[in-house]
């Protein structure tokens, strides 16, 4: 299915020549809500055209240029009566937080405002499908896929430890001073895991954030509620 005008990127000027993507507006009224469940029921995709595509990947790129942790900007507007209003808006984070705010007065239509915010989720989770944000092909066969599993985390800091304390009896055994003894386990400590984490493990971060971009925010989005503290005003 194309999106055609039912989503919109948002761009801020930042200097005479140049605007930059700041936000991702989808524009909603009850026949596209219609639309959209249909989509939804009939695991229809989205086709997204190639200039959105393509300012989207860029926003992305901009906030993880920011900051260590992407934040994207969602909002969703429906038009009722010749007038469009700012429904819900979404901040989320690749570590899984989702930063909701919804106006005030549509709490007192909930089932319009539970269509609103299917729809804002489901274009979220189409429109991030399509970043396509996959390690490369060399990088993939360096990467197994029990790198996402938190139990590699667990073992490098159990092979860090295990070889810590070899050594340090080894040293014991020597009759070092303790301090000296001290020095050489942080030392060490701090080596095994950068080695561990650096060549046994170097894809894991890449391999989190995809995982992310497929499943956790989407978890999250799906079970989220409508009492929300945060309202737009």
């Amino acid at each position: 299915m194309r999106s055609g005008s039912l989503i919109q990127i948002e761009k801020i000027k930042v200097s005479r020549q140049q605007n930059l993507p700041d936000r991702v507006c989808f524009q909603f009224n009850d026949s596209l809500l219609r639309d959209i469940q249909l989509w939804r029921e009939t695991n229809k995709k989205l086709q997204l055209p190639s200039d959105i595509l393509t300012d989207f990947r860029y926003l992305v790129l901009i906030n993880q240029q920011k900051s260590f942790s992407v934040e994207l900007n969602f909002c969703s507007f429906y038009q009722q009566n010749e007038e469009k209003i700012a429904v819900i808006q979404s901040k989320i984070s690749l570590d899984g937080k989702i930063n909701q705010q919804i106006r005030h007065d549509y709490l007192q239509e909930p089932q319009l405002l539970q269509r609103i915010i299917t729809a804002h989720y489901w274009l979220i989770e189409q429109m991030l499908n399509q970043l396509k944000l996959k390690l490369s092909s060399d990088r993939k066969k360096q990467t197994p896929q029990s790198h996402l599993d938190q139990k590699h985390q667990f073992l490098s800091w159990s092979l860090s430890l295990g070889l810590t304390m070899i050594v340090a009896a080894m040293l014991i055994l020597a009759s070092i001073n303790l301090p000296v003894v001290l020095i050489i386990i942080v030392l060490l400590t701090f080596l095994g895991q950068l080695f561990i984490k650096r060549f046994l493990f170097p894809n894991f971060f890449d391999s989190v954030i995809q995982k992310l971009l497929n499943s956790r925010i989407f978890s999250s989005a799906k079970k989220s509620r409508l009492n929300y503290p945060n309202k737009l005003k």
